[in-house]
């Protein structure tokens, strides 16, 4: 949630400085390739969770195998 908040943080700056000193100014520029970095991040964070949560699936499916059911919600 952090880096959510970061991300959202630097493109409001990103955007103030652009409206401010145009697309091409180099405090713009910078403030792009900073926003770079943090999606860069973000995006390496999902594909990884990707991975791990597929994983987890190829482990699970041998539920059916031993008569177990994956949990579906809540039942009373």
């Amino acid at each position: 949630m952090v880096l959510l908040s970061q991300i959202t943080l630097k493109k409001k700056e990103m955007h103030r400085k652009a409206d401010l000193y145009g697309l091409t100014d180099p405090r713009t520029v910078d403030s792009s390739q900073e926003l770079d970095i943090l999606l860069n991040e973000y995006q390496r964070i999902q594909t990884k969770s990707k991975k791990v949560c597929s994983i987890l699936l190829k482990n699970f499916k041998g539920f059916g195998t031993l008569g177990l059911r994956p949990f579906k919600g809540n039942r009373l």
